[in-house]
């Protein structure tokens, strides 16, 4: 991979101390609680979710971490004054240039070192490719519920061959498919039917939530989504951990430009959507010309 147009920084990770505070936040309660502090005990359960919102959406919009040697590139990118959307999408940085603020068209977050650089770019003329996010599920929450679909099934299935009440066997009968779906929805969901294109299409886009969803188109170094366009040549592509763990698998992406920022989130480094997005926007020749191409 060309080290020209990728650069790894220390990321900010964030969720660090909304996670300490939520671990916190029970002892704190049972404290005053005991303590007979109704008041602070009111209070604290009033203004502590504000000022866990207020730190999230601040955290979430940090870029880059604060670190005694920063490299070039950290501080770079810490003066370019792009922020992290807390949205999906918005609009520019305004006054962003990047050949200015002498910043590659790709920076990820130095955890991803070995992944992204494993990643082979194409030589040759790519076509453009339609491709969607993700909103992927944590394993051991749908292990969980798995576990709870299938007990409401087995317990609606028992009530419609017991003595229950004809409207009772009724509402089982039309409570179970619901079931059933939210069960298929949990199982497709999984990263591993996210990451890779073993599953139709349909159940595909069901499982990473983007059913609805149009998607992007990404052709080489360009990035389509609507009417905005996202070229290698100017803009550039951030991409970090979802959260602050390193075990944490999900990767957001924000595309950046002085008209837009998109901000697109998948299952993990090894998500095939993500790895295309990576080949296409860093190959050495961009053809902005396919960019009004049928599949865009």
């Amino acid at each position: 991979m060309n080290g020209e147009k990728i650069g790894f920084v220390a990321f900010h990770r964030p969720g660090r101390v909304s996670f300490i505070a939520i671990l916190l936040l029970p002892f704190a309660v049972i404290f005053f609680a005991l303590m007979n502090e109704g008041f602070v005990l009111l209070l604290m359960l009033i203004v502590a979710p504000v000022i866990l919102l207020v730190n999230d959406v601040v955290s979430k919009r940090k870029v880059v971490s604060k670190v005694t040697n920063a490299s070039s590139l950290h501080s770079a990118l810490e003066k370019s004054g792009v922020r992290w959307l807390y949205n999906n999408k918005g609009s520019g940085c305004s006054g962003f240039n990047r050949d200015a603020s002498n910043l590659p068209r790709t920076v990820a977050d130095i955890s991803l070192f070995k992944q992204i650089n494993e990643i082979c770019i194409p030589d040759g003329l790519t076509e453009p490719e339609r491709l969607k996010g993700s909103i992927p599920s944590n394993v051991l929450t749908s292990i969980i519920g798995v576990v709870v679909c299938l007990l409401f099934i087995n317990g609606l299935f028992r009530l419609t061959q017991g003595t229950a009440p004809a409207n009772i066997k009724i509402v089982s009968w039309l409570l179970m498919p619901l079931f059933c779906s939210c069960l298929c929805l949990i199982i497709f969901g999984l990263p591993v039917f996210q990451k890779n294109k073993i599953l139709p299409d349909f159940f595909r886009r069901l499982g990473r939530g983007k059913l609805l969803d149009k998607g992007f188109v990404v052709g080489p170094g360009w990035v389509k989504c609507g009417s905005h366009v996202w070229n290698a040549d100017t803009d550039m592509l951030l991409i970090r951990r979802v959260g602050w763990r390193s075990a944490k698998a999900d990767i957001s992406c924000l595309l950046v430009s002085a008209a837009s920022r998109k901000k697109i989130r998948f299952s993990g480094v090894n998500d095939v959507d993500f790895r295309t997005l990576i080949e296409f926007w860093n190959v050495d020749d961009v053809r902005m010309e396919f960019v009004e191409s049928e599949i865009s």
